[in-house]
């Protein structure tokens, strides 16, 4: 039997995703959208938008990281990229995404988040870009 993982988008739309199929996106999350379902095994667990912390990739496997759990998910980190709100969200280095909410303190290389005491990396392709979404005053 294949380990399947289904992100629920909508009560008519999901992608699933299981070992070896293509994995496209196929499903934009829509702007009055402010979760999604995660599905593993016959379980539905709701995720806020507002309760990820960062996302990063880990090889084939995408982890989310809310406040409370982890999930881990076999599917494309860019596919989960495709996925959350750019306007909240932005990907900080070729390995995560982090919600722009949740940072606490940016030094020059390094993201500190609320509530978790790993620091995320500032990849330098992705640095100007990240800098320029914070809006910085001084």
């Amino acid at each position: 039997m294949k380990n399947t993982t289904t992100l629920v988008l909508s009560e008519k739309e999901s992608t699933t995703y299981t070992d070896g199929a293509d994995r496209k996106p196929t499903y934009q999350l829509g702007s009055g959208q402010d979760y999604f379902f995660i599905k593993k095994n016959s379980m539905f667990t709701k995720v806020p938008l507002n309760d990820i912390l960062w996302v990063a990739a880990l090889g084939d496997y995408v982890t989310i990281h809310t406040k409370d759990q982890r999930f881990i998910l076999h599917i494309t980190f860019k596919s989960i990229e495709d996925k959350l709100p750019p306007s909240k969200f932005v990907r900080v280095h070729r390995s995560y995404i982090v919600q722009l909410d949740t940072i606490r303190v940016v030094d020059d290389a390094t993201i500190f988040i609320h509530n978790a005491s790993m620091p995320i990396p500032i990849g330098p392709l992705y640095k100007k870009n990240f800098i320029g979404r914070l809006n910085p005053l001084g």
